[in-house]
């Protein structure tokens, strides 16, 4: 009911100081708008606010009121589950402040809610082109405003399948938080850093993808530990971290203690060391190391669309060497990838681990496959 309540406010005021009470054609429309949204007639009250703002556009009537008018139609649409129109009706309303020289500010946030809207409404290169404008409004400021922008660019990005670029973003947004110096702690604060460590992964820099990954799993154990991806985080950092040698691991515990989320992160070393076989104190242990490991084929309905794929796998070297229980535990944009990768690590074949001399069964090894395009 507030944007009805500001509108009302908005419609008498501005009629008292330029002596002018906007016609029945605005009012009439406005007037049956505030009954059907307070009956709950959300999809009728929507339609009405079409017409009480178009009114008032064909009017000319006052720029503030003609605002509130915009503002109650882009809400009621968004109310009325009508998320691409009230999109369209946000960048309408941002093109209104613009036109009076409103401030940027002001502009952005209708575009932060435009983009909020067309990603509702899965039209993701909307929803990106809005948050991008918002975004460069704003500038480099550090706001909770800039950091849904940002992470409104990262959910599109990954989206449309553009993975290395929505991990920067990402990332742009992480480091919003860590500026502002308070930890975001829900799913989106998790899936931004899934999707930081996945953009660093897919570089091949796994020290940062440790990181963003330890952070994720960090988040949804806090949050959701049934959230969608919570394995593949789980695993991606176990095989990030397995690519660090002594000193990267150094650093990376070191970056753990340094972040804005240090408190939630401080429990994380400890459980490392809590992974991988259960040894006993003063056994002889030599960890199963690969001897054959062909790389899998690109899927050729995904090379003839050009599209890139990533997927994350855990499976199980048996005492003769061989793979088994292979798991895809993560595929996009398609199974076709998680598919092409099973098939290549059922080829593998190792040199066992071994315990105290004896050949024994290596559970929980992971791997991860990067399918990128030559562009």
């Amino acid at each position: 009911m507030k944007s009805a309540i500001i509108a009302a406010c908005l419609l008498a005021a501005g009629a008292q100081a330029a002596a002018i009470e906007p016609s029945e054609a605005v009012m009439a429309p406005y007037r049956d708008y505030l009954a059907a949204f307070e009956a709950g007639e959300r999809e009728r009250a929507a339609e009405l606010a079409e017409q009480a703002f178009q009114a008032g556009r064909a009017e000319s009537i006052e720029q503030g009121l003609l605002e509130a008018l915009a503002e109650n139609r882009a809400q009621a649409l968004s109310e009325a589950a009508q998320p691409s129109r009230s999109a369209d009706a946000f960048v309408e309303l941002a093109g209104l402040v613009e036109g009076r020289g409103g401030s940027g500010e002001d502009r952005a946030a209708f575009l932060a809610r435009a983009a909020a809207e067309a990603f509702r409404a899965e039209d993701l290169r909307a929803a990106q082109s809005h948050a991008s404008a918002a975004a460069g409004l704003l500038g480099d400021a550090p706001s909770g405003m800039l950091y849904s922008a940002r992470m409104i660019i990262a959910n599109a990005e990954w989206g449309r399948g553009r993975y290395r670029q929505a991990g920067a973003s990402a990332e742009a947004a992480i480091e919003v938080i860590e500026a502002l110096g308070e930890p975001v702690v829900n799913l989106d604060a998790a899936m931004l850093a899934f999707m930081a460590g996945g953009g660093r992964s897919m570089r091949q820099q796994h020290e940062q993808a440790a990181y963003f990954f330890a952070l994720s799993t960090a988040l949804v154990r806090e949050t959701d530990p049934d959230w969608v991806n919570s394995r593949a985080a789980d695993a991606w950092s176990i095989y990030s971290r397995g690519n660090l040698d002594r000193r990267a691991q150094t650093r990376l515990v070191e970056s753990l203690g340094e972040s804005v989320y240090a408190e939630l992160l401080a429990a994380e070393p400890e459980r490392w060391e809590r992974e991988g076989p259960d040894i006993p104190e003063g056994a002889e242990w030599e960890d199963a190391s690969p001897i054959r490991r062909p790389t899998p084929s690109y899927p050729m309905q995904a090379a003839q669309a050009m599209v890139d794929g990533v997927s994350v796998h855990r499976f199980t070297v048996g005492a003769d060497g061989r793979v088994d229980e292979v798991e895809t535990l993560f595929s996009i944009p398609h199974r076709i990838f998680g598919e092409s990768g099973e098939r290549a690590i059922r080829r593998w074949r190792y040199e066992p681990a071994r315990l105290d001399g004896q050949a024994i069964e290596r559970e929980g090894v992971i791997t991860s496959f990067q399918f990128m395009m030559d562009r």
